[in-house]
């Protein structure tokens, strides 16, 4: 479902990581961030990381045929292969150390190629949560810039007069 040229589908896959990889890979995960490297694509609402625990098996131990897996979620603007080529393009270098550790992964010189490859192990959930259905990225931060600057006008404010405030009020350069 699209709205305003926001992909409610967003993009979630299920990416399965090399065993030697493992290790590196939380590690890496662990010491991302803030600020989060996605961060840099500026329509990107959220992007999750999560390495999933080992399965456990119906018997003591783990499942050892099964390979963790890294999930890959993010909530944006616009198409998912248009946000696929914005994370090879300006994730670059971080995209290839968090993605390389998983079987299969092209590396982000080849934008089509990882979009293929992150299709082939999408996860389709049938819906999307959106704390702000409707509004995109840019309309986000400009209403949390309008809060803060909202609330800073209060409490600067919180002992004036009703006419200092009206004159205070009218100066200000409300967006």
């Amino acid at each position: 479902m699209r709205a305003r040229g926001i992909d409610r589908a967003g993009l979630a896959a299920l990416l399965p990581v090399r065993k030697d990889a493992e290790p590196a890979l939380e590690a890496l995960l662990k010491d991302l961030g803030p600020p989060s490297p996605f961060a840099r694509i500026e329509r990107t609402h959220f992007a999750r990381l999560l390495l999933m625990p080992p399965l456990p098996a119906a018997r003591d131990g783990n499942l050892e045929a099964v390979p963790r897996c890294l999930l890959f979620s993010a909530e944006f603007d616009g198409s998912a292969g248009g946000y696929v080529e914005s994370l090879c393009q300006l994730m670059g270098s971080e995209a290839d150390a968090i993605f390389g550790h998983c079987v299969g992964f092209p590396g982000v010189r080849r934008p089509a190629a990882v979009r293929s490859w992150l299709f082939t192990h999408r996860l389709h959930a049938g819906f999307s949560l959106h704390g702000h259905p409707g509004a995109t990225v840019a309309e986000v931060r400009e209403s949390l810039r309008s809060r803060e600057e909202l609330i800073e006008f209060a409490l600067a404010t919180r002992d004036a007069d009703p006419s200092t405030f009206a004159r205070v009020w009218a100066k200000r350069p409300w967006r």
